[in-house]
């Protein structure tokens, strides 16, 4: 069971990634985005800052979803396996949140250039 709720949270993530199109990608670095920015003119950055607030937003309302998932567990769940793997689920998802953010963060600076 532990298993599939691992592989059911990965499976979302990756959907999620997918349908925010390519543009958007935590796994870059602020020297990438600083490369990329200096090659795009104003209306390509502010899209993929819109892509990166899309991404944002699905990947939190996903975190609301899991929170709501925890909550509506009994008392007895709340120290199992199905707890555990919510948890994990919503560390990662709040982990990429933070990413997208640093990331999108460093596309509006160099809007600002």
């Amino acid at each position: 069971m532990k298993k599939l709720m691992l592989a059911m949270a990965m499976l979302m993530a990756a959907l999620v990634m997918v349908g925010c199109g390519s543009k958007v990608d935590e796994n870059k670095t602020p020297e990438q985005i600083k490369q990329e920015v200096a090659k795009m003119d104003a209306a390509e950055i502010q899209a993929v800052v819109a892509d990166y607030q899309k991404a944002i937003e699905a990947k939190t309302a996903d975190l609301k979803k899991e929170g709501e998932k925890l909550k509506g567990l009994s008392l007895s769940e709340m120290t199992g396996d199905k707890a555990k793997a919510i948890k994990d689920n919503m560390a990662g998802l709040t982990k990429s949140i933070d990413k997208l953010k640093a990331n999108m963060a460093a596309y509006a600076e160099g809007l600002k250039k």
